[in-house]
């Protein structure tokens, strides 16, 4: 009784094509409603390729076109008056524009003609493939039931699908069109609709009510992650991570109606709701859902079922995801300082070779389960110091002084959490090599080794400054700076330049004790110098300074002091006159001519006073102190201008009052004492005359003590020999018969000299008195 229909259609940008809608053939099955028991007849209804409802009974006749042959239009469904039990009266299926389906006006159902009014069959619909079914009375829902041999939707009358899902109400029992109803089919194949219709009476109508199935669905085995869930309990789950209450979450149940269809399925959680498909009565419904949670917030979850006699079932249950109490702390990992590695509460020892300030590298790696690293903090006892880099850092912290310093690291991630900071000790020493400073040049006078003493004056100042210069020489480190100071290092002054440096100043008269000291770019200084120049400064000039030398020579001289006047004399003095070969025999002959004079009385006047170069001459006149105005001899000496100062390196005159003492340069008769009463001496042979001689040397002073002289007269006779004392020799002359002048002659050495006398010739005796007679 079967015969097929082909339908094909498409929806696109909700323009439906109906390609083809062909329904095989219906069979309507009708039992004659005058005797209860018979077996129903069936009538066939064909929906063509138009979607024409034709009528045809048992044998296939066509008996009619329902709805007055209302063909399908595009648009809702039909609206028209419902069945009065007429076969006539049932209405067109049309196809919906709007979502494709088939609706059928009228009742929804074919009573067989002549049935009595109130009188009406059941309608058994089944789909042989895919296609959504609604039912819809305007009061009740009912879900097709899938039949479990076929995969067919059916509606049938039984249980809680009383009148093709309709509950209380028969199809097509009511005349009024407050109570039409219709089924509602949506076609997305081709499919094949049954009819059949049976006569309830209104006594089997009362049976079927009588037998109606009332339990509700039953909902069960409701698992949550696999842990049983109770209705109307809470379950509050661990999260997943340890950083956000975030959970999978798997629901599954089961549901089962043995009463009717289930039609409604559903799972609520939270606001968002899941629907499943029916089934039919007796078979079990088995859900699963799936989702995440990924906050603290409770939800409530709800299982839903109803089945087509509108019972309903419900599922209750509450769950959460624990929150996070504490979030992992961000770490530290690989830290290195200056390519060393340290661990937290360690102690490094870092030796630095840094010029400037000291530099550390320290470098690290920073980890957070639980985000990004959003920064990295480093602190030296208190101090910040910037940090380059986030997972991967680097810092550069700089330090001026050598010491212990305390380092602390702190990482804080995106979500605000801070690490445990990360403390170590560097001791920081720094292993620089210390610049050499020297000191060359005073006024372009070499300085002496090692510190000593330096004499200077007014001729010695350039640009009216002395000028100490000198080198500086790095070992490491750039030099910055070349200090000078004239007190030993109580004060003092920046140099200009620095490797070839030089300072000049003002002196005044005073003793200056003069040292240096380089810096370099890092700080360190040079070590002290092993001693500090000395240096005595005299406001003069070098002809003033020479001329004060030669002055404190001859006040040496003058005062007997051998010592400060050699100390004058250079060790290469020479000269040329006899015994005074060199400066060792000066000294001895100064020494000896002391010891036997004790006043030497001298007499000088510089004329003048010539520096060429380290060379340098005094000219002047002396003579011994005669009172005179003028001087009888010229000297020459020459100095050599030493570290020290100038020293007497020649002698240049031939008449120098520095010769040794025993060389005479006079023989002088100072007195003359005569034994006889006249004062006079006279050629008698017997008259005698005392000479007093004093010997001298070319200074006029008297010659050493026991020096000879030699005497000779050529009348009468005198002492051929005497000897000095205080320089003072006396002889003694005695008259001859010869009269007239005297010549003396006296010797020393190559001196000669004279001296005249006068002798008065003698008179004749007188003649003795005659005797007396």
């Amino acid at each position: 009784m079967n015969s097929g229909i082909g339908m094909k259609r498409m929806m696109k940008r909700r323009i439906i094509y109906l390609l083809s809608l062909t329904v095989l053939f219906f069979a309507w099955s009708v039992a004659a409603l005058a005797q209860a028991g018979d077996e129903p007849g069936m009538q066939e209804v064909t929906i063509t390729g138009t979607g024409q409802i034709v009528y045809s009974d048992a044998a296939g006749e066509e008996t009619g076109v329902g709805g007055g042959n209302t063909q399908p239009q595009g648009g809702g469904p039909v609206q028209a008056a419902p069945s009065t039990g007429d076969s006539g009266e049932n209405y067109q299926p049309e196809i919906s524009t709007d979502d494709s389906s088939i609706q059928f006006g009228g009742d929804a159902g074919y009573a067989a003609e002549g049935t009595a009014a109130g009188t009406s069959g059941y309608v058994e619909v089944v789909v042989t493939q895919s296609a959504t079914i609604t039912f819809d009375d305007g009061e009740a829902q009912a879900q097709p039931e899938i039949s479990g041999d076929t995969g067919n939707l059916v509606f049938s009358a039984e249980s809680s699908t009383v009148a093709g899902g309709i509950t209380g109400k028969s199809a097509g029992v009511a005349a009024d069109a407050a109570e039409v109803q219709y089924v509602e089919v949506v076609v997305n194949k081709t499919i094949t609709i049954t009819f059949s219709t049976q006569a309830i009476t209104a006594e089997t109508k009362t049976g079927v009510a009588a037998e109606t199935c009332t339990d509700s669905p039953e909902i069960s085995s409701v698992t949550i992650n696999e842990d049983a869930a109770s209705n109307g309990g809470e379950m509050e789950l661990k999260s997943d991570s340890v950083c956000d209450p975030k959970k999978s979450v798997t629901i599954a149940w089961k549901i089962k109606s043995d009463c009717a269809a289930l039609k409604e399925i559903s799972i609520a959680v939270g606001s968002e709701t899941k629907t499943y498909a029916g089934v039919e009565k007796g078979i079990t419904f088995e859900g699963k859902y799936e989702f995440k949670i990924s906050d603290t917030k409770a939800r409530k979850i709800v299982i839903n079922a109803k089945d087509a006699n509108e019972k309903e079932s419900k599922f209750e249950y509450s769950l959460s995801v624990e929150p996070i109490e504490e979030l992992p702390k961000p770490t530290f990992s690989a830290i290195t300082v200056n390519g060393k590695s340290v661990e937290a509460d360690g102690t490094l020892d870092i030796e630095s070779t840094d010029c400037g300030d000291m530099k550390l590298d320290i470098k690290g790696k920073a980890a957070s389960v639980c985000g990004e690293i959003e920064s990295v903090a480093l602190e030296a006892d208190g101090t910040s110091f910037k940090v380059e880099g986030k997972d991967t850092w680097e810092a550069k912290p700089t330090f001026k002084e050598a010491d212990s310093y305390n380092i602390t690291l702190q990482a804080k991630d995106s979500r605000n959490t801070e690490s445990e900071e990360f403390e170590f000790e560097v001791q920081l020493t720094k292993n620089v090599q210390a610049p050499v400073v020297t000191i060359e040049m005073i006024s372009n006078i070499a300085v002496p080794d090692f510190g000593g003493e330096m004499e200077m004056n007014k001729g010695n100042l350039i640009d009216g400054k002395l000028n100490i210069a000198g080198t500086a020489e790095k070992t490491q480190c750039e030099i910055a700076k070349v200090e000078v100071s004239m007190d030993d290092g109580s004060s003092w002054f920046e140099a200009e330049d620095t490797t070839a440096w030089a300072y000049g100043f003002k002196p005044s008269d005073g003793e200056y004790e003069i040292v240096a000291r380089a810096t370099d770019i890092g700080g360190n200084e040079s070590e002290e110098m092993l001693n500090p120049i000395e240096l005595t400064y005299t406001d003069k000039t070098e002809e003033d300074a020479l001329r004060e030398v030669f002055e404190k020579m001859l006040q040496a001289y003058k005062d007997n002091d051998v010592d400060t006047f050699m100390d004058a004399v250079d060790d290469n003095f020479s000269t040329n006159y006899d015994s005074i070969e060199d400066s060792n025999r000066l000294e001895q002959a100064l020494d000896d001519k002391f010891t036997e004079q004790g006043l030497i009385d001298i007499v000088y006047q510089v004329k003048a006073t010539i520096i060429s170069g380290t060379t340098g001459r005094i000219e002047f006149d002396w003579d011994t102190d005669t009172g005179s105005v003028t001087y009888a001899h010229t000297g020459v000496w020459v100095f050599n201008k030493e570290d020290e100062g100038w020293k007497l390196l020649n002698i240049e005159d031939d008449d120098t009052f520095l010769k040794h003492t025993s060389v005479v340069a006079s023989i002088t008769v100072t007195d003359i004492y005569y034994d006889s009463d006249t004062g006079t001496l006279t050629s008698n042979g017997i008259d005698a005359a005392e000479l007093t001689v004093l010997v001298a040397d070319a200074a006029g002073n008297p010659i050493k003590d026991g020096t000879e002289v030699l005497f000779s007269v050529d009348k009468g006779s005198i002492d051929p020999v005497a000897t000095t004392m205080e320089g003072v020799a006396e002889v003694v002359y005695t008259t001859g018969s010869d009269y007239g002048t005297v010549v003396v002659t006296m010797q020393s050495g190559t001196v000669t000299d004279t001296y005249m006398l006068i002798v008065e010739q003698a008179l004749p005796p007188d003649f003795p008195d005659e005797p007396e007679k």
